[in-house]
């Protein structure tokens, strides 16, 4: 397999950024995206670091139709002329606003080798693992994900039945078992051909799983356990704790870009 040494974390145009922020990611609370968080919305703090990590990387922004105008005003006071807001249906599936993203990074920045898919529900990603999966990818020519191995102990289920509770099938082991995170990074023309050959009723949780049904080539890269994925209202205070747990690591990933916003942004609700 072809190998590769970047000296670079990217290179200007070969890598855009696909950033899920609808309502595919929490589909029982659409606004969840848009819920404060330090002062800001959700789906602020990963769009503020990846533009900070790699600044010279489209964006495309894929939102709700119905919060368009607030995706553009948000990109606008955050001083973000990368980013590229894109409307999608709140009915779509993740898989065609995925296709989507692609689509609009073929379409405006046909350069674009490599593309980086991220869930707006997780905030706390850091430049140092975006960095790591890029480069993983990059130097072994293929695509990768961070993940982070399992530590509980995972049973599998068979229904109860007549209303009782299921009953413990077996115990599978752990030691071979990975939480997917995004980062996930692809050759956008190869995760483009993953979804166009995916058959139509399939509709994968996420796009490692669709370039897996492909047969692509992928590393698992050492995630982070602060990377935590929000799938509800109740998981801000769980997050808030984490962000503080880490607030050296996180401040040093936000805050230039924060003081770059201050003057223009005011947080809403």
């Amino acid at each position: 397999m072809a190998q590769h040494v970047a000296t670079q974390p990217t290179e200007p145009a070969q890598t855009g950024i696909v950033l899920l922020a609808c309502a595919c990611l929490a589909p029982d609370d659409p606004a969840l995206i848009w819920a404060p968080f330090r002062g800001r919305p959700l789906l602020a703090w990963s769009l503020m670091t990846y533009a900070q990590t790699l600044p010279d990387a489209p964006i495309i922004l894929v939102v709700d139709d119905d919060h368009l105008p607030m995706a553009h005003d948000l990109c606008t006071k955050l001083g973000l002329s990368p980013a590229m807001p894109l409307p999608i249906s709140e009915y779509a599936r993740r898989r065609d606003a995925t296709s989507s993203g692609l689509a609009a990074l073929q379409a405006h920045h046909p350069s674009c080798e490599w593309v980086i898919i991220h869930e707006a529900t997780r905030p706390l990603v850091t430049s140092r693992l975006i960095v790591s999966v890029l480069e993983h990818a990059r130097q072994a020519d293929c695509s990768a994900i961070a993940s982070e191995p399992v530590k509980e102990t995972l049973k599998r289920m068979t229904p109860g039945g007549d209303g009782q509770p299921d009953r413990v099938a077996e115990t599978l082991p752990r030691e071979r078992l990975a939480c997917a995170q995004t980062p996930q990074v692809f050759r956008l023309a190869d995760l483009a051909h993953a979804l166009a050959v995916l058959l139509a009723d399939v509709d994968p949780p996420d796009e490692a799983t669709i370039a897996a049904l492909a047969g692509l080539p992928m590393l698992a890269v050492p995630g982070d356990h602060s990377n935590l994925r929000v799938s509800s209202q109740a998981d801000l205070p769980i997050l808030a704790a984490q962000a503080g747990a880490t607030s050296s690591k996180v401040g040093s990933q936000t805050e230039p870009m924060s003081r770059k916003a201050s003057s223009g942004y005011r947080a809403e609700g």
